[in-house]
């Protein structure tokens, strides 16, 4: 822990005010209220320190504790104010439940961190790790891309759409959907979504011109996350109140881009962490 001097002022503290409260002197319940969420702060500055959080984020959290420690202290001397007895009691129950969750997890961390297993990994292997699960997951994503490119190939010269790239999308935006995958890099995460939201309207655009004449209808087969998915691929229509098949084609083109810079991005990182092992 870092913030020695917090944790001793803060503990100095609360010694005096047990003290006083069992000589009968009455403690603001702000002032309890306060110091437990001082005292959940600082474990929560040691849980960033832990899993090497930004110097930022730290700072920023010993800020807000250093704060609610001078309005304990301003409650408790200079402005002794009582408010609602079940609202404050309530709230300084809750932060005092979230502090002592958070020091549960600091030593578990710290345990798991000391133990024989992750102990002789180093950082550059961590690194190694998180950068190959990303290019892993990647590399996956762009298998089927790269099938949905030859479907494109059979389709859009001969004046025809298929339902692939929107099948697609509607798989990977379920997952991020329910969990923000795959990606665990922020950056990694802003760029996937922005692609995400630009392979919507290809799709939508693909849709809308595509002829259900079900008796045009041809079918391909191709491999979507290990499993054999039926591609639908249909004529596009002829209306001019219509984009034609360029024009839908021509986002697309710009949402691959958008794909394949993401791609290069995440490439240059793994290779990049490959050759510092």
């Amino acid at each position: 822990m870092k913030t020695p001097w917090i944790v001793i002022a803060l503990c100095c503290f609360l010694i005096l005010a047990g003290i006083l409260r069992l000589f009968g002197k009455d403690i603001p319940s702000l002032t309890v209220a306060s110091f437990s969420i001082v005292a959940l702060l600082v474990s929560l500055a040691d849980i960033f320190e832990a899993f090497r959080f930004k110097m930022l984020h730290q700072r920023n959290v010993l800020i807000a504790a250093m704060i609610f420690f001078i309005l304990a202290l301003i409650f408790w001397v200079l402005l002794p104010l009582e408010l609602d007895k079940e609202i404050i009691q309530n709230l300084g129950d809750g932060f005092t439940i979230l502090g002592i969750a958070a020091v549960i997890m600091i030593f578990g961390i710290k345990e798991l961190k000391s133990s024989p297993v992750l102990a002789s990994i180093s950082d550059k292997e961590i690194e190694f790790l998180m950068t190959k699960h990303e290019y892993d997951e990647m590399m996956s994503l762009n298998d089927i891309i790269e099938q949905l490119k030859l479907v494109d190939n059979d389709s859009f010269p001969y004046n025809r759409v298929h339902d692939g790239w929107a099948l697609f999308h509607d798989s990977i935006a379920e997952h991020w959907n329910k969990w923000k995958g795959p990606f665990f890099d922020s950056l990694n995460r802003e760029m996937y979504f922005d692609f995400i939201k630009k392979l919507s309207i290809a799709t939508e655009n693909f849709g809308n011109i595509a002829d259900t004449d079900p008796r045009m209808f041809r079918e391909k087969n191709i491999k979507m996350w290990n499993e054999e998915v039926t591609v639908t691929i249909q004529p596009a229509y002829r209306d001019p109140s219509l984009p034609d098949i360029k024009q839908s084609q021509s986002q697309l083109v710009t949402t691959l881009h958008d794909w394949d810079t993401l791609k290069s991005q995440i490439t240059k990182r793994f290779e990049q962490s490959r050759a510092r092992q």
